[in-house]
């Protein structure tokens, strides 16, 4: 009985992780920096592939709300088939390149409606990069504090969100799924020895 609640609740919390998709790209100021950080998972079901690009290190180029975070020279598909802008201008079309990137590429377009992932990404998988832009500040770049977010069909999301830092990573809920698992495992396991008895011929 406890095994099937156990099931059940896994079930109940995978179905959770896969619907709810969504890359989210926090920028903010730490120190005289400014760090950008693209992390989640994409659904690429009902989007339409484009272009592929090849990018240099992350970047942010202001008038067209393009922010980009990855290592340098890493190539990457585009996406279209999100809403959310139509129009979309943070200033003037200034390219600036960060000056540390880490991961592999991704990008969003807030003025073209338009995402772009790795090249070969699966869908579904982990996104992490990093951009960092040295002695820069948000007002340098342009960027106005807020959150963006762009809807692709599916009801994935992806949102930027100008002047937040990534929260403290927690569990994913797969992994609190196998966290109660275990530990229910460990329970019945702990009980079943309490119950033995020794006998003294």
């Amino acid at each position: 009985m406890k095994i099937a609640l156990l099931a059940a609740l896994g079930a109940t919390v995978f179905a959770a992780s896969a619907s709810d998709a969504a890359v989210n790209i926090y920028v903010s100021q730490a120190g005289t920096s400014v760090y950008a950080q693209a992390l989640g998972t994409l659904d690429l079901t009902g989007l339409t592939k484009g272009r592929e690009g090849g990018t240099g290190i992350g970047a942010v180029i202001r008038g067209a709300g393009y922010i980009i975070t990855g290592a340098a020279a890493r190539q990457q598909q585009g996406y279209s088939g999100f809403s959310g802008f139509s129009t979309f201008a943070f200033g003037d079309y200034t390219t600036q390149y960060a000056d540390i990137g880490t991961g592999d590429g991704f990008s969003v377009v807030l003025g073209s409606e338009l995402v772009y992932v790795p090249l070969g990404y699966v869908s579904g998988s982990a996104i992490s990069s990093d951009a960092t832009f040295n002695n820069q500040t948000l007002a340098r770049l342009g960027l106005n504090l807020g959150d963006y977010t762009l809807t692709a069909g599916n009801g994935d999301t992806v949102s930027l969100h100008v002047g937040q830092a990534a929260p403290a990573a927690v569990p994913e809920p797969a992994s609190w799924a196998m966290f109660i698992g275990g530990f229910g495992l460990i329970g019945g396991a702990m009980r079943r020895r309490q119950r033995t008895s020794v006998r003294f011929a």
